[in-house]
């Protein structure tokens, strides 16, 4: 997760909830899945529309954010659902 400013997450945090918003209301009750495709869109396009040229320390850079993002990703919210279904469901034997 990128620590930033309060002042900067201000300036784009109400955006990012609209935007959140919108994508939450195109995801058909039929198939969650579509939620996927929407978010690697959206994802996918704000990177684009914010890289301001194609150099290789900044595609390098931005491959970079995106690993981090996972591996935080991982850590702060993925481990935390293992780790409830290991005690509801019992662990691995190992």
């Amino acid at each position: 997760m990128p620590y930033i400013d309060r002042g900067s997450r201000q300036k784009i945090d109400e955006e990012i909830y609209a935007l959140s918003e919108k994508i939450n209301s195109l995801v058909r009750a039929s198939d969650e899945t579509s939620y996927l495709g929407l978010l690697n869109y959206t994802l996918t396009s704000i990177i684009l529309q914010t890289i301001p040229r194609k150099k290789y320390w900044l595609i390098a850079g931005v491959t970079g954010v995106l690993q981090n993002i996972i591996t935080e990703f991982y850590r702060r919210y993925v481990e935390n659902y293992e780790e409830e279904k290991i005690n509801q469901n019992g662990d691995l034997p190992w």
